[in-house]
């Protein structure tokens, strides 16, 4: 058993036994790892305030390679994002960030380029921008760095390239990208996009996130774009996810005291 020290991000945690707390981890050295903090639910447990959800800390723990569970030694808080915490909005966007990765990424799978990811966009979303931009950022970004890249460059069927279809393209999940319309009728799942929202994915895909604010989108486009990234996230989960759910239910809140309120 050796001793660990990584940089950590906590995904998800729940209680154990009368005392403790079973926390599922995403570190920069090994990816998503889960440990148990014996006594942490204790008031004077040292790891009490740094293991909140979507919390950046430094984290030692012991490695048990041949174990699911290891066990935090110590951790300090890097950034608690208390400024999130303050916003019911981006509250919900950051759950959803975690729970995406949580959800997406198994076991030892490629560590730092998606641990820098997830916590660039925590650090986004703190210091404000449009909140679905940076959503649909992740996504994509999560989705190449696990190798489920939506193919956008040319038609997945026929190879036709894409920006010669005229707008025209479905997208399609099980297909894995962009289907021009004379191939669709062969595909049962495919979906309409606009080249509106097929600009805006390409651009996605490789813009680098400091470049993120450049990127302006109409209400109708953002929403758009959501649809197609859910559709063909919703195809490789099999599921919607509680914390997207309770998401929407917030936005959809806020939007009508926006309208009551008159701003």
């Amino acid at each position: 058993m050796g001793i660990e020290k990584t940089g950590a991000i906590v995904l998800n945690t729940r209680d154990w036994k009368e005392t403790s707390k079973i926390v599922t981890f995403y570190t920069s050295s090994r990816g998503k790892i889960t440990a148990v903090a014996k006594g942490a639910r204790r008031k004077t447990s040292p790891f009490r305030g740094c293991l909140e959800v979507f919390t950046h800390l430094s984290l030692v723990y012991y490695d048990r390679r041949d174990r699911d569970i290891q066990i935090v030694s110590q951790c300090s808080e890097e950034e608690s994002f208390q400024d999130i915490r303050e916003d019911l909005v981006k509250t919900c966007y950051a759950a959803y960030f975690v729970q995406l990765v949580d959800e997406m990424v198994g076991k030892d799978e490629p560590g730092e380029e998606l641990f820098r990811l997830l916590l660039a966009v925590l650090y986004r979303l703190r210091d404000n921008g449009d909140f679905d931009i940076v959503a649909r950022f992740l996504e994509l970004h999560l989705l190449r760095v696990l190798g489920y890249s939506p193919l956008l460059k040319s038609c997945v069927v026929c190879q036709k390239s894409a920006a010669s279809s005229r707008g025209e393209l479905e997208f399609s999940a099980s297909s894995g990208g962009v289907i021009c319309r004379g191939c669709a009728a062969g595909v049962s799942d495919s979906m309409n996009i606009s080249g509106g929202v097929y600009s805006a994915l390409v651009h996605l895909q490789k813009v680098d996130i400091g470049k993120l604010s450049r990127l302006k989108l109409s209400r109708a486009i953002s929403e758009e774009l959501k649809t197609a990234m859910h559709y063909y996230l919703g195809y490789l989960l099999g599921k919607r996810l509680k914390s997207q759910e309770f998401l929407e239910e917030v936005i959809k809140d806020s939007v009508q005291c926006s309208v009551v309120s008159g701003r």
